[in-house]
This record gives structure tokens, C-alpha cells and sequence, in this order.
């Protein structure tokens, strides 16, 4: 074989590699934009509001709360069953739960958040922070605090890791029906607290790296494999 067909073919070749590694690149750079809709189970001991919204929350919104007073619907307590929410939530946006109690003895939040493609977050301490908040204890007929109080709080926030009391079956509370046995209660303010706090953790999903069509590949071989076959034939003719 010559050195210009030897030349050749590891010029084509270069090429094919070079187009491979920039289809990858392209692919993986590609993250989900779009929304998601989102199902949340959680409980709290005593009370929660749900909300989702940007990092230094000046937009939120209100998803749902449990029901007020110390009586649970239709569990025992207010904290015995736990409820389900349906949300849109963006990619880069941020999960907030507000927890307060009935300054009594005991007090932890859990839940399980899942996405349409099975995909569980948990209340566990290595997947969200807290603050304690400067406003004041709602009680247990209170209404959730507002979302100008709410943008307050957490534009002056200097979040900490989440504590765990226990997984989901741990007493006080016992075993909550429809949250992962992996989910754990996480410990909000102290008993008898006079405030409430505020969980958060941001929804950032990663797309898969779509892998190029071999079609693609195949067809920058080939592409090759022609030229390197007219010029071999080429060359058979003038010599």
C-alpha cells in the first residue's frame, strides 16, 4: 500500500473519530428544560405546607398542607396518615417544605417525592437543609405562613444539613403507609419551639447521553472505504 493510501486512511479515519466524539459531546451537553410533574407523599409532626420555587425565594408556590387542628383525616393524629400532592416543578427549582409543630414533645417531617419514570427522592439528610425561621409558630390551627414572610426567611437563609430522627417506622411515629421503608423522619425545631422551619432541596436532573446513530458512523466509514476504492482503481489505471 502507498504512503498517499496510507495517508489517506488515517485521514478518514481521524475524521471519523473526531464526528463521533462531537456527537457524544453534543448529546451529553443536552439536560431536561422542560417541567415535570412530580407526585409528593408526605406527613409532619405536627404540620407542613408544600411549596416549590426558585433558590432565593422570591417566587414560590403553593402546592398543599395537611389538615389544621391535632386531629388526623382519617388517622388518629394529625400526623398518623399521610397526603398525596401532584405538582409541576422546573429543573433547577427547589422543593420546600415548611414543618411546625404543637411545641409539645415530638416533632419530624417525612415524605417521597416521585417522578413519572419511577425515579424516588426520600426525606433523608444527605438530600436536603433546613433553617429555623424567625416567624413565629402557626399551632395547631394556624394557616401557613405567607409567601411574602416565606421569601424573607429564605433570602436571608444560611442553610445546614438535614438531621435524622429515625427511618420510617421509628417511634414515636411508627410505620407511615406510602413512604418508602428508606424514607427517614428528619428532626425539625426543638420541642416546645416557638418557630417553624423550612426544608428545601433542588430538583436537578441529568439527561442521558443519547449515543450517535451507527448509521451515522457507518455511513462516515463507507464514505472512506469509496474514496480509498476510487483511488486504489484510479491508481490501477494510470499504472
Amino acid at each position: 500500500m502507498s504512503k498517499f493510501i496510507k495517508s489517506f486512511l488515517a485521514g478518514t479515519l481521524l475524521t471519523v473519530g473526531l464526528a463521533i466524539a462531537d456527537a457524544v459531546q453534543a448529546s451529553a451537553a443536552v439536560v431536561q428544560s422542560s417541567a415535570t410533574t412530580m407526585s409528593a407523599t408526605l406527613t409532619a409532626d405536627n404540620h407542613y405546607g408544600l411549596f416549590t420555587g426558585n433558590g432565593d425565594g422570591s417566587v414560590l408556590n403553593f402546592v398543599g398542607r395537611n389538615e389544621k387542628g391535632p386531629g388526623g383525616s382519617p388517622g388518629t393524629y394529625n400526623w398518623s396518615q399521610a397526603e398525596t400532592w401532584t405538582f409541576d416543578i422546573n429543573p433547577g427549582e427547589y422543593i420546600y417544605t415548611v414543618i411546625w409543630d404543637d411545641a409539645a414533645v415530638a416533632e419530624s417531617w417525612i415524605g417521597e417525592f416521585t417522578l413519572p419514570d419511577g425515579t424516588k427522592l426520600l426525606s433523608d439528610p444527605s438530600s436536603w437543609e433546613y433553617i429555623v425561621a424567625h416567624g413565629s409558630n402557626p399551632g395547631d390551627w394556624g394557616d401557613v405562613p405567607s409567601n411574602s414572610e416565606l421569601n424573607t426567611e429564605i433570602a436571608n437563609a444560611q442553610w445546614i444539613g438535614a438531621q435524622a430522627v429515625g427511618l420510617n417506622g421509628s417511634g414515636p411515629w411508627g410505620t407511615i403507609a406510602g413512604i418508602s421503608s428508606n424514607a427517614s423522619f428528619l428532626n425539625v425545631s426543638n420541642p416546645g419551639s416557638q418557630h417553624y422551619t423550612i426544608f428545601r432541596t433542588k430538583y436537578a436532573p441529568i439527561a442521558a447521553a443519547a449515543v450517535p446513530e451507527s448509521g451515522s458512523t457507518l455511513g462516515l466509514v463507507a464514505v472512506g472505504a469509496v474514496s480509498v476504492g476510487s483511488l486504489v482503481r484510479r491508481k490501477s489505471k494510470i499504472a
